[in-house]
């Protein structure tokens, strides 16, 4: 169960996402000479902006309701795909809060993919849930900046000379690559890299 403050706060920020995109909130203006404020419409105008303004925000409540609601069955989708069951209302909340920023970002990138921006497409998976804090700890050692142990213990790879090496190697071609493996916390990312 979602609750009501979760709720508050997502209407919260989708609402000010609204109304930042909306091009009524931008024809107003501050006279800096005597702190009036000047319009650049006339009375009628005004009016019908109203009365135009109070039928899309009609509009616009039932499709943040629809948007609402498209989250939190896509959160219950998600859960049942993955076998996500909370006990606690508060971590829940965060959780779905976290995938709904998951999504977002999905959408965003994927969005980006199709008008040829990036080169390659991402998608939801079992960890999309995550709070950002949570899914840094998923990524194993790190060694600190400034280690002085890290130049001591550092080599530089010199290649034979008589090996005959080629500028690039696509084991693609080969057929050695693997399916994506969950590496979870073993921080060794590199070697899944290196390896297939």
């Amino acid at each position: 169960m979602i609750s009501k403050t979760a709720i508050a706060l997502l209407l919260l920020g989708l609402t000010c996402i609204l109304a930042s995109n909306d091009e009524r909130y931008k024809k107003w203006r501050l006279s800096t000479n005597d702190d009036t404020i000047e319009s650049t419409e006339t009375e009628d105008e005004i009016v019908d902006a109203h009365r135009s303004r109070n039928r899309q925000y009609v509009r616009t409540r039932e499709s943040l309701k629809q948007l609402i609601r498209q989250g939190y069955d896509d959160w219950e989708a998600f859960k049942g795909v993955h076998s996500k069951r909370f006990t606690d209302n508060d971590i829940e909340n965060e959780r779905m809060l976290a995938f709904l920023a998951s999504q977002q970002h999905v959408r965003r990138h994927n969005d980006a993919y199709e008008r040829g921006d990036v080169t390659f497409k991402i998608g939801i998976n079992h960890i999309a849930d995550l709070p950002f804090s949570e899914y840094q700890k998923l990524n194993g050692y790190r060694r600190l900046f400034g280690d002085a142990n890290a130049q001591k213990n550092s080599s530089t790879w010199l290649s034979p000379l008589n090996a005959d090496i080629p500028e690039s190697l696509d084991w693609r071609e080969h057929g050695y690559v693997t399916d994506v493996k969950n590496q979870g916390m073993c921080g060794s990312c590199w070697a899944f890299s290196a390896t297939g």
